[in-house]
């Protein structure tokens, strides 16, 4: 065993051989310069993504329990376009982290444009509609006075459900011009419980809104300023009974108070996913509906009135439902 650590030399005695001398087979050697593979064309990468602009993404979800505000996120304006016209996609990886987080699933984001839904706010001087804009833009602080970096008062993107959507607002300016109306979503009716002649110009505006326009749409009519109790000159029972009589969805806001600012939010996000959704099953179902005989017929009509029971007891504050 000996022979495998001793070297003889002659004329100089013994010596002891290092075992660490030899040298190190090639195999273990690791080349110093190795350039990682992009999985994603390099083109993609062309534009610096610490400078794209911020958007804030506000995200919601409706519980058995009531509306439950899931917090903000601020994430990069995506620029990346990948067989999609909108620009508001955002990093996968990117993506993959925050739903984590927030309980959105953006994953589709770069294979689906997201939905956009235009609003449009009227109403008179000094109703609030620009605070009440600018409130929709975070859960995290008051915007009355102003809003800066992140927010723009004229869009906001909303998480519903792990669903997102852009609402971008537009004035009644934009909403008056012939033939713009068929670009607009939805429309909020705004006037304040302290001003007697604001209220009377929001009924007037409805009444132009649904019979002249003839706009089918989901309407809001939004009572601002309710915390102002002392002064307040428009009852609840009245308002109310105007948007009974308009179809509209009525509801009353505080934006100093941060009151149903998220709930009147949300409700247009809802109310305009269920118009569209009722446009596309009432265009299928008249495309086959004269291929039916008299069985289906009856079926149909005995289902549609089982479908509509208690639909007129269904309160006009109820954003959330049809």
């Amino acid at each position: 065993m000996e022979a495998n650590f001793l070297s003889v030399t002659r004329g100089n005695g013994v010596e002891r051989a290092s075992s660490f001398s030899m040298e190190k087979p090639s195999i273990l050697q690791v080349p110093i310069e190795v350039r990682r593979r992009n999985s994603v064309p390099t083109s993609a990468f062309m534009t610096d993504f610490s400078e794209a602009p911020l958007e804030r993404v506000r995200s919601f979800s409706i519980t058995p329990k009531g509306l439950r505000n899931r917090g903000d996120k601020i994430r990069r304006k995506s620029t990346l376009s990948i067989e999609t016209n909108s620009s508001y996609q955002s990093n996968t990886s990117l993506q993959e982290i925050e739903s984590r987080n927030t309980g959105c699933n953006n994953s589709n984001d770069s294979l689906h444009p997201m939905e956009r839904f235009t609003v449009a706010v009227i109403g008179s001087d000094g109703v609030g509609m620009n605070t009440l804009k600018r409130q929709f833009t975070t859960s995290e602080e008051l915007c009355i006075n102003n809003c800066d970096s992140v927010d723009n008062e004229e869009e906001v993107c909303v998480c519903l459900d792990g669903e997102e959507c852009l609402l971008s607002f537009v004035k009644e300016e934009d909403f008056m011009i012939p033939g713009f109306q068929s670009a607009v979503d939805t429309v909020l009716v705004i006037f304040s419980v302290i001003d007697a002649q604001s209220y009377k110009s929001a009924s007037r505006k409805l009444q132009s809104i649904r019979q002249e326009l003839h706009f089918d749409r989901p309407v809001f009519l939004v009572a601002n300023k309710v915390d102002l109790a002392r002064t307040r000159v428009v009852s609840e029972k009245e308002a109310r009974k105007l948007a009974d009589k308009y179809k509209c969805k009525y509801v009353e806001t505080s934006v100093v108070l941060n009151h149903n600012i998220d709930e009147l939010l949300v409700g247009i996000v809802r109310q305009v996913r269920y118009q569209q959704e009722g446009c596309s099953i009432s265009s299928s179902t008249e495309s086959i509906s004269k291929n039916r005989n008299k069985v289906a017929k009856f079926t149909n009509i005995l289902l549609d009135k089982i479908m509509n029971i208690g639909h007129k007891e269904i309160p006009c504050t109820n954003l959330f439902d049809v």
